[in-house]
C-alpha cells in the first residue's frame, strides 16, 4: 500500500425510483478486510427520515475490528505480503491475530510451550513478508517479564507442572489413539490386499474368457469375409460375361452407325456440289443485274446535274426580274408620296381662300 490509497466507486442508478429500504454496494477490500456500503434512502430508525450511509464490514466480528486497528497503527505491516489467494491471506491473518492475542495475555499465565509456539508462528509470518518488528519486541518483553520472580512464582510453577502433566496425558491419549488408528489402517490394508487379490483372480478368469470370445469373433469374421469374397467373385464373373455381351452388341451398333454416317456423308457431298453450281449461277445473274443498276444510276446522276444547272440559271433570271420589280415599286411609292405632298399643299391653300376641297 506504499503511496497507494484504496478507492471504491459506488453508483446508484435512478435513486429517486428505488423503493428498497436499504441498498448495498458490492464488496471491496481494504486494509486486509472486506467492506461494503449500506445506503438507507429514507433513513434508518436513528436518522429520523433522512438519508443514511454506513460503511460496514462483510463479516462484522471482533477480529475484523482488531485487524482494522492493527492496520491503522501499523500501515506498512503487509507491504511485502502479496498472496494470490484470499484463503491464504485469511489463514495468515488468523495466525497473526492468534499471536497478538497470546502476547496480550499476562506473561505469568503463559507457558514455555505456548511462548515457543508464538515465537515460531511469528517467525513464519515474518518470513512470508509481514513487518512485525514491533510484535517481536513485544514477544521479547513478555518473555523477560515471565522470567522475573514474584510472590506468585510457586503458583505459576504448580500451574506449569499441571500443564506438563496434562500434556503428558494428552500425548499418551494421542499415542493410544494413534496406535488404534494404525491398527485399523493395517486391517483395512489387509482387506484391500485380499480384495485386490480376488479381483486379480477374477480379472484373469475374465481375461481368459474374453480371449476365447475374441477368438470366436475372429473366426466368425473370417468365415464371413470368405463368404463375402466368394459371392463377390461370382458377381464379378457374371458382370464380366454381361459386359462382354454388351461390348459385342455395342460393336455391332457402332459398325451400323458408321455405315449410315458414310452414306449420309456421300449424299451431303453430292448435294453440296449441286448447291454450289446453282449458287454460282445466281451470283453471276446478280452481278449482271448490279452492272445494269450501276449504269442506270450513272445516267440518273448526269440528268440530275443537268437539271440543277438549268434550275440555277432560272433562279438567276428570276432574281434579276425581282430586282427590277422592286425598283419600279420604289419609284411608284416615291411618286405617290410626291402627289400626297402636292395635295396637302392645295388643301392648305383652299382653306385659306374660304373654300372646302372635297376629295
Amino acid at each position: 500500500m506504499k503511496n497507494r490509497k484504496p478507492s471504491f466507486r459506488f453508483e446508484i442508478d435512478n435513486f429517486s425510483e428505488k423503493k428498497a429500504n436499504v441498498i448495498s454496494s458490492k464488496t471491496f477490500e481494504s486494509s486486509g478486510c472486506e467492506w461494503f456500503f449500506a445506503v438507507f434512502p429514507k433513513g434508518d430508525r436513528l436518522a429520523d427520515g433522512h438519508l443514511s450511509l454506513y460503511l460496514q464490514a462483510k463479516n462484522s466480528t471482533k477480529p475484523v475490528t482488531k485487524v482494522g486497528k492493527i492496520f491503522t497503527e501499523h500501515p506498512d505491516i503487509a507491504l511485502d505480503f502479496k498472496p494470490t489467494k484470499q484463503e491464504v491471506k485469511t489463514a495468515y491473518m488468523n495466525v497473526l491475530l492468534r499471536v497478538i492475542k497470546t502476547l496480550n495475555k499476562p506473561p505469568k499465565s503463559l507457558s514455555e510451550t505456548r511462548l515457543n509456539k508464538a515465537s515460531s508462528e511469528l517467525s513464519e509470518l515474518m518470513n512470508v513478508g509481514f513487518k512485525l518488528d514491533w510484535l517481536k519486541l513485544k514477544l521479547d518483553e513478555v518473555t523477560l517479564e515471565r522470567k522475573k520472580p514474584d510472590a506468585d512464582g510457586s503458583k505459576v510453577q504448580q500451574l506449569e507442572e499441571r500443564v506438563k502433566h496434562l500434556e503428558l496425558k494428552l500425548d499418551e491419549v494421542n499415542e493410544s489413539r494413534t496406535q488404534q488408528v494404525e491398527e485399523r489402517v493395517k486391517k483395512l490394508e489387509l482387506k484391500l490386499h485380499q480384495a485386490s487379490f480376488s479381483k486379480s483372480l477374477s480379472d484373469d478368469a475374465n481375461e481368459y474368457r474374453a480371449q476365447q470370445v475374441e477368438e470366436r469373433v475372429t473366426n466368425l469374421e473370417l468365415m464371413e469375409v470368405g463368404f463375402k469374397l466368394a459371392s463377390l467373385n461370382t458377381k464379378l464373373d457374371e458382370f464380366s460375361l454381361e459386359r462382354k455381351k454388351t461390348d459385342e452388341k455395342r460393336g455391332k451398333n457402332l459398325a451400323l452407325m458408321e455405315l449410315r454416317l458414310n452414306t449420309k456423308l456421300g449424299d451431303l457431298e453430292r448435294k453440296t456440289s449441286y448447291d454450289t453450281s446453282v449458287f454460282d449461277s445466281r451470283i453471276e445473274q446478280m452481278e449482271k443485274y448490279g452492272m445494269g443498276l450501276r449504269f442506270k444510276l450513272e445516267s440518273l446522276i448526269t440528268k440530275l446535274d443537268e437539271i440543277s444547272k438549268e434550275r440555277k440559271k432560272a433562279d438567276d433570271a428570276d432574281g434579276y426580274l425581282v430586282q427590277k420589280h422592286e425598283e419600279s415599286i420604289k419609284n411608284i411609292e416615291m411618286m405617290i408620296s410626291q402627289v400626297k405632298v402636292e395635295l396637302d399643299k392645295k388643301k392648305d391653300k383652299t382653306s385659306d381662300d374660304g373654300f372646302l376641297l372635297v376629295d
